[in-house]
């Protein structure tokens, strides 16, 4: 696999935040859904909470935006 399609994730305390190489976006809220069967990546109520973990997963990367 090329780096450029590597998928990647950061974990909070709560949250589980997910890139794919595709650009294909995931967030899971552990405390309600442990096994990660409901994608909260589109609901409006999340969006704070997404960008902050994007945004700390670039960081990590050294590819801040």
């Amino acid at each position: 696999m090329l780096p450029e399609e590597q998928s990647y994730s950061v974990r909070s305390e709560n949250y589980r935040y997910i890139l794919y190489f595709n650009g294909k976006e995931e967030l899971y809220n552990h405390n309600e859904d442990p096994y990660e069967w409901k994608n909260l990546e589109s609901i409006k109520k999340y969006a704070k909470i997404k960008l902050e973990l994007k945004n700390q997963l670039y960081h990590l990367l050294n590819k801040d935006k």
